[in-house]
C-alpha cells in the first residue's frame, strides 16, 4: 500500500521527481569526480616528488656530511648491514634505502666520481612505488649527462676502468648537479676495486611525510634511528619534505570545501523540493490522517521516496562521476603502474552518505507537517 501511494505520488509529479533525481545525480557525481580526481592527484603528486629524489642521508654521528657532498678521501665508512637493519623495520616512515660507496677517479684528463649503488628493499614497497633508482646490473656502468659527454661514450659503449671493461647501461639526463658527473657501478663491484667489501659511506633514504607537521615527523624519525642503529645521524633536505606536505595540505584543504559546498547544495535541493512538496500535499495529509492513518505512517511516505531516489541518484552519480574521472584525468597524471579505475569499493559509502544526507534533509521540512493540525487543513481552502 505505501509503495503503491508513494508511486503514484511520484508519477503524478513526475517532472518534479525527475528533476530532483537528476539535481541529486549531479550532486553525486560532481562529489565523486571531485573525490577520485584528489586520489589520484594526491597519488600523482607523490610520484612526482619521489622522482625529485631521495630526502635523507644516514652518516654516522662523527662523519662530516661535507666530505660526503665533496667526495674527499676524509669519508667515513660503515657496514652497510646498517641499511638492511634499517629496511627491516617497518615502523619507520623512510624508505627507498639505498647503499652508497663514492670515490674521485680520473678518467682520460677528466675528473668524475665512481659511485657504488646498492638497493635494499622493504618488503611493503609496491611496484609502483619501488626505488626511485634502478638496481645497477654487474658489469654495467650508468653515466651522468656530462660524464658522457666528456667521455664521449653512449648507451651500448664500454668504458675501461682500472683495466676492467664495463657496458655503458644508459645515459641520465642532465640535472645540474654532481650527479652529471658520476659514473655508477654495482656496489659490489666498486667495494671490491676498492678493497671496501661490505662498506659504504652512506646512506640514501626517502621520508614518507604522512602528515602536517614536517617537524614533527622528522625529530620522530631521527628518535626511531637512534634506537635502532645507535651512532647514526640523519641529514634531511627539509625543502622536498615540506614541500609534499604543503602539496597534500592544499589538496586536502581544497577537497575539503568542495565537498562541503556540494553537501549545502545538496541539502538545499531536497529542502527546497521537500518544502513545495509538503504544501501541495497538505490536504492528502489532512485526509489520511482523518482517517486515522498516524504521522509515522505519512512520514515513510516521504521518507520512502526521497529515498529510493537518492540510492537510484547515487548509482547513476557514482557512475558519471568516476566515468569522468577516469576519462578525463587518465591522459595527463603520473600513476605509472597503477591504472586510474573505477573505485566500486567506494559504492556502498557514496549510497550511504547520500541516503543519509536525503533523510536528514528531508527531515526538516516535514517539522512543520508534524505541528500541523489535521483539522485546520482539511478547514483551508
Amino acid at each position: 500500500m505505501r509503495l503503491t501511494l508513494v508511486f503514484r505520488q511520484a508519477m503524478h509529479k513526475g517532472l518534479v521527481t525527475i528533476l530532483l533525481f537528476l539535481a541529486l545525480t549531479a550532486s553525486v557525481s560532481v562529489y565523486v569526480y571531485i573525490s577520485n580526481t584528489s586520489r589520484y592527484t594526491n597519488r600523482s603528486m607523490q610520484l612526482i616528488v619521489k622522482r625529485l629524489g631521495h630526502n635523507l642521508i644516514v652518516l654516522p654521528d662523527s662523519a662530516n656530511p661535507l666530505d660526503v657532498y665533496w667526495c674527499t678521501d676524509r669519508q667515513a665508512v660503515f657496514s652497510e648491514d646498517i641499511a638492511v637493519r634499517l629496511a627491516d623495520h617497518d615502523k619507520l616512515a623512510s624508505r627507498y634505502f639505498v647503499s652508497v660507496l663514492q670515490t674521485r677517479c680520473i678518467l682520460n684528463g677528466k675528473a668524475f666520481i665512481l659511485t657504488g649503488l646498492g638497493i635494499v628493499q622493504r618488503s611493503d614497497e609496491t611496484t609502483e612505488k619501488g626505488n626511485m633508482i634502478r638496481a645497477m646490473p654487474q658489469g654495467c656502468v650508468r653515466l651522468g649527462a656530462m660524464a658522457a659527454e666528456q667521455l664521449k661514450r653512449t648507451a651500448g659503449d664500454t668504458l675501461q676502468i682500472n683495466g676492467n671493461s664495463y657496458i655503458i647501461e644508459s645515459i641520465l639526463k642532465e640535472n645540474g648537479d654532481e650527479d652529471d658527473y658520476r659514473i655508477f657501478l654495482h656496489l659490489g663491484t666498486l667495494q671490491t676495486m676498492l678493497g671496501q667489501e661490505g662498506r659504504i659511506n652512506y646512506i640514501l633514504a626517502f621520508l614518507c611525510q604522512h602528515g602536517n607537521n614536517v617537524e614533527k615527523t622528522i625529530d620522530h624519525e631521527r628518535e626511531m634511528l637512534k634506537k635502532l642503529v645507535p651512532g647514526m645521524k640523519l641529514i634531511t633536505k627539509t625543502g622536498l619534505i615540506q614541500g609534499r606536505a604543503l602539496a597534500r595540505l592544499t589538496t586536502d584543504r581544497t577537497l575539503y570545501y568542495l565537498l562541503g559546498l556540494i553537501f549545502i547544495v545538496t541539502i538545499m535541493i531536497i529542502m527546497i523540493s521537500g518544502t513545495q512538496e509538503i504544501a501541495e500535499r497538505r490536504k492528502e495529509t489532512g485526509i489520511l490522517t482523518a482517517m486515522g492513518a498516524g504521522y509515522g505512517y505519512i512520514l515513510s511516505l516521504y521518507f520512502i521516496k526521497i529515498g529510493i531516489v537518492a540510492l537510484l541518484a547515487s548509482a547513476s552519480g557514482f557512475i558519471i562521476g568516476s566515468s569522468l574521472a577516469v576519462y578525463w584525468t587518465s591522459g595527463f597524471l603520473v600513476i605509472e603502474t597503477i591504472e586510474i579505475a573505477y573505485q566500486w569499493s567506494d559504492l556502498p559509502r557514496i549510497c550511504l552518505i547520500t541516503l543519509s544526507t536525503a533523510l536528514a534533509a528531508e527531515s526538516i521540512p516535514l517539522i512543520s507537517l508534524i505541528r500541523s493540525d489535521p483539522g485546520r487543513i482539511l478547514m483551508e481552502e
